[in-house]
């Protein structure tokens, strides 16, 4: 998120000597790397296609090290070697603390794209032609773009069943969001697109509060609303919401918070 607004990512990292004595464009450690102490560097970007997805990381050894200073590190090989980052965010003057604009739209991620859209619902790109419906088993996943901090929750709809995709038991993450930026949800668990002629659905909810999701996801699978459509079923369980329909590739939602309502919105694909 921080890296996506420009923004960059002090890290305290596990040295090892392989990196120390790093002299590649990607840093690639050997089984048997040693490890010589703690080192202080920079985070300032990524790439998720070269190498199955790599960090980009400043140093401050002078232009003899790596590829000129800088070196990228895998994800997996970050993730091993980082114990500390300190991420820097300007704070961002806000208009109106009550006005809301969020936008959403769904993400293949298998394709490493946005899914398109028509007037049936959405559909997938092949790479020629952008019209024929693709993958019937994509996995499709939303990202949601906030210009004002609120509280975020996204169910999806799993063999007729209503499940808590973001924040689940499963992660660490909060549903508040209190930095503006982009998001891409959810990291570990994805809605998959059914057969053309069956829908399966997203609900994001967005809010000025904080809900108690796991107790409104087991409302919304009781057995009386199990053959409910997913808007009638919004509608009754969240009467203080404003639920709709959004068909499409990008959803914009501007509007003003108050203070019992949120904003549904149902996601359809096809």
């Amino acid at each position: 998120q921080c890296l996506s607004k420009k923004s960059p990512i002090v890290i305290g990292v596990l040295m090892m000597e392989s990196l120390e004595n790093c002299d590649t464009t990607v840093w690639l450690p050997p089984v048997n790397d040693r490890f010589v102490g703690g080192h202080a560097m920079c985070l300032v970007g990524y790439n998720d296609t070269l190498a199955g997805g790599c960090f980009r990381i400043m140093n401050s050894w002078g232009e003899d090290w790596a590829d000129k200073g800088f070196v990228w590190i895998k994800y997996a090989d970050f993730f091993r070697i980082c114990r500390e980052a300190y991420a820097l965010a300007p704070l961002i003057r806000q208009a109106s603390k009550s006005h809301l604009k969020v936008s959403l739209s769904v993400f293949d991620a298998k394709a490493n794209r946005p899914v398109g859209s028509s007037d049936k619902g959405i559909f997938f790109f092949k790479n020629k032609p952008k019209d024929n419906l693709a993958r019937k088993r994509a996995d499709i996943r939303v990202v949601v773009q906030n210009e004002l901090d609120c509280y975020f929750y996204l169910l999806g709809q799993k063999n007729g069943k209503s499940v808590v995709l973001f924040p689940n038991s499963k992660t660490n993450h909060a549903a508040y969001l209190g930095l503006t930026g982009r998001r891409l949800f959810p990291a570990n668990e994805a809605v998959q697109a059914r057969n053309w002629r069956k829908f399966s659905y997203f609900t994001a909810i967005i809010g000025k509060n904080a809900l108690n999701i796991d107790s409104l996801n087991q409302v919304l699978n009781q057995k009386k609303w199990r053959k409910t459509a997913p808007l009638l079923r919004a509608k009754r369980v969240l009467p203080d919401s404003s639920p709709s329909y959004f068909v499409g590739s990008a959803i914009g939602i501007e509007d003003t918070l108050e203070q019992n309502r949120a904003n549904v919105r149902i996601i359809r694909l096809r």
